[in-house]
């Protein structure tokens, strides 16, 4: 557990130095940005869902997109940036030689990759909150009072831990291939094929880049169904991807 936080504190020292942590605030701040300007011009999809109130409707719309499109190509992009620090001047034969266990340094990664994708989860919704409040001094917005804050992270955590299986797969393939253009093809692949997939239908409910999308817009039922598959998915990819990190030569 000792090697595992220096491998961890060791990722967060090299994190400094790069722009994925800006990633985290900038990606979240677009899509805010986007969902506000929507929500503002068309006030009317806050009213069009008789079952939630305005502020729900909002909060769905913008993780809809977030879940969609954004934090998938998010993750990809931040999966590459991490291995590439290895995958650059082939430093991966400087770190396995540190008297550590080579599962250390592969559970850093992935925890970097939670880290990031969770910090981007929380300016998300510290952003949907603002660009809701603004909203509401438009005249005759139909959004009014204080936001939805329990539906609005109950929802939030619902993308990161349906997600779990998708961070585990890119981590996978970041490290695994070190062309950065496999990791990120790899990853729109995945969200273009997410993009197309009917929301509510059975391969929804078990294509990793799909997952976070169906927690937003699935029924409880479904809901319930990806939040269990995410974590079992996450915990089944991740020991797979420690045991062939351990066993390949990397050097």
């Amino acid at each position: 557990m000792n090697a595992a936080f220096r491998a961890i504190h060791a990722e967060q020292l090299k994190l400094r130095g790069t722009v994925a942590v800006w990633l985290s605030v900038l990606t979240p701040l677009t899509i805010v940005m986007l969902g506000t300007m929507m929500a503002w011009s068309m006030p009317l999809m806050l009213t069009s869902d008789a079952h939630e109130g305005p502020w729900q409707a909002f909060i769905n719309s913008v993780l809809a997109i977030w879940a969609g499109m954004m934090l998938p190509l998010f993750v990809t992009l931040e999966a590459a940036l991490l291995a590439g620090l290895e995958h650059s001047n082939n430093q991966w034969k400087h770190l396995l030689a540190l008297p550590l266990p080579r599962s250390a340094h592969y559970v850093a990664k992935l925890t970097a990759l939670l880290a990031l994708t969770s910090l981007a989860t929380l300016v998300l919704c510290l952003l949907i909150s603002l660009g809701g409040l603004l909203i509401t001094l438009t005249p005759g917005s139909p959004l009014a009072g204080p936001p939805a804050w329990e539906y609005l992270f109950v929802h939030a955590l619902a993308t990161i831990v349906a997600g779990l299986p998708m961070i585990a797969v890119q981590m996978f393939i970041a490290i695994r291939w070190r062309s950065f253009s496999v990791t990120m093809m790899s990853g729109i692949t995945g969200t273009l094929v997410a993009m197309l997939t009917p929301k509510g239908g059975s391969f929804s409910e078990y294509f990793p880049w799909a997952l976070p999308a169906t927690a937003v817009l699935g029924d409880p039922a479904q809901r319930s169904f990806v939040l269990i598959e995410g974590i079992t998915a996450f915990l089944v990819v991740a020991i797979l991807g420690i045991w062939d990190f351990s066993r390949r030569e990397y050097a």
